[in-house]
């Protein structure tokens, strides 16, 4: 299993009990989606060879459209591209934008991912499992599976914090049930009137 650290999380995911998991789910889209968007972020890679990082600049409008520019490591002038239902890279040495698969990684971490869905409910079937503490966050841990062959990852269990609705931990499966990765963040700040991981 690989472990990745975002600086910048913008994922998916919830619910339980007093809110169905639809309801949530909503909640934690609606907490990411911005009319207009600009972040740095940064990807840490660990795996058996050691470790690297990419920095990115990211920008959103709207639920849909996003670009992903990368300023560091070995993607360094890439452009990902994010529509509704299409993702495009850019190579700094080519004219013309290629169409990805949303499972095209970066390292273990899927351009989609890093772009952020926002369209939950669209792609994935939610329930919720269980509460959990983590650190001082109590969290409610929903399940995922996807609907589409389209999406990155079959199964996700999302980790989202109740007080501000954001997804402090990911955990990825494979169609198998076995689990391939994690994803952690950093930090939550207030955004406006909004939460989101840094």
């Amino acid at each position: 299993m690989k472990k990745i650290i975002l600086g910048l999380l913008i994922i998916c995911g919830l619910g339980i009990f007093s809110q169905s998991a639809e309801d949530i789910v909503k909640k934690v889209d609606d907490n990411s989606t911005f009319d207009t968007y600009k972040a740095t972020g940064k990807v840490i890679i660990e795996g058996k060879y050691g470790k690297r990082t990419s920095e990115f600049l990211a920008y959103a409008k709207g639920a849909d459209d996003s670009i992903i520019e990368f300023i560091t490591g070995e993607e360094e002038g890439q452009k990902i591209f994010k529509t509704e239902d299409d993702l495009y890279i850019k190579y700094p040495y080519a004219e013309e934008i290629q169409r990805l698969s949303r499972k095209k990684t970066l390292g273990a971490v899927s351009y989609d991912e890093m772009s952020g869905e926002r369209n939950t409910l669209k792609n994935y079937s939610v329930t919720i499992l269980r509460e959990e503490q983590i650190n001082d966050s109590t969290v409610w841990v929903i399940k995922m599976i996807a609907k589409t062959s389209k999406v990155a990852h079959y199964k996700q269990e999302i980790f989202v914090d109740q007080s501000n609705y954001v997804p402090i931990k990911v955990l990825y499966y494979s169609k198998s049930g076995k689990l391939t990765k994690e994803m952690l963040a950093l930090r939550v700040k207030k955004v406006g009137d909004k939460f989101m991981a840094t």
